[in-house]
């Protein structure tokens, strides 16, 4: 058995794309219209849950529908980022016993393919400011910038919890639970600013999940995300990445193992 360095190499990033695209035309292989399938379903889902709330939280549609729809597709990629990422080393099982790649190539696979779905989903966030006319600014480019935090923390986290995973195989549904849990405690479909000031506040500050949703919608919807939300994310970047990288080199020579 071998096991790879951590250092990443420009041969490593074109396995990570190319294993990255794969796993998504894998996934709709004979399919007419292949991994648009992503876009129909999810547009699907945007359309029908942003018509229902609006009427439950008594809203214009007009308004509502591009914040549900900047909701729900960015929180599916931190989510289903995650929730796969869970897996990262366990799919890769006969390339860590097999080839000298860095551990980072299964963790970018994991990233890479979830970005490939972004990039077919986000389409659906201009058609509907288009269908409804709601305004698209220039404060919309500082999504990049959050895109960049937010990657930064998906990076940290698949490494983590994958690496945690091959050991204890309960651990991705712990993990998938947990995201199902915080999709209700994290404002995708409702608005923050309907939380009265207070504890209610207090506690959605902690949730590290509502300020990387901000950093990524926000500007999308006209709004310059806090300097609070920024802090937190980057924070978080250099924090977890610094106990990912403890807790994974403490232990690596035993992956091979595990899996």
């Amino acid at each position: 058995m071998t096991m790879s360095e951590n250092n990443m190499t420009p041969h490593a990033f074109r396995v990570a794309w190319m294993l990255g695209w794969q796993d998504v035309l894998q996934a709709y292989r004979r399919s007419v219209i292949g991994p648009f399938w992503l876009t129909i379903s999810m547009a699907l889902i945007v359309g029908t849950m942003g018509f229902v709330f609006s009427l439950i939280f008594g809203m214009d549609i007009r308004e509502y529908l591009p914040y549900i729809a900047g909701g729900i597709v960015l929180w599916g990629f931190i989510s289903n980022t995650i929730v796969e990422g869970c897996n990262a080393f366990i799919a890769g099982e006969a390339m860590i016993k097999q080839l000298n790649l860095p551990l980072f190539t299964h963790v970018l696979r994991v990233v890479v393919k979830n970005v490939f779905v972004l990039l077919h989903n986000v389409i659906i966030i201009p058609a509907v400011f288009v269908i409804v006319g709601y305004p698209l600014s220039f404060t919309a480019l500082m999504s990049v910038a959050g895109l960049i935090v937010v990657l930064a923390n998906l990076v940290w986290v698949v490494y983590l919890v994958g690496f945690i995973s091959a050991r204890f195989r309960d651990l991705p549904t712990i993990v998938a639970s947990l995201m199902s849990m915080v999709f209700y405690l994290t404002p995708v479909m409702w608005l923050s600013a309907s939380i009265p000031e207070g504890d209610g506040k207090f506690v959605l500050g902690l949730n590290p999940f509502a300020h990387l949703l901000s950093l990524l919608r926000d500007p999308l919807l006209g709004q310059i995300p806090p300097l609070e939300s920024w802090l937190v994310g980057i924070g978080l970047a250099i924090g977890g990445t610094a106990l990912s990288l403890f807790v994974v080199n403490s232990r690596r020579a035993r992956l091979p193992y595990w899996v």
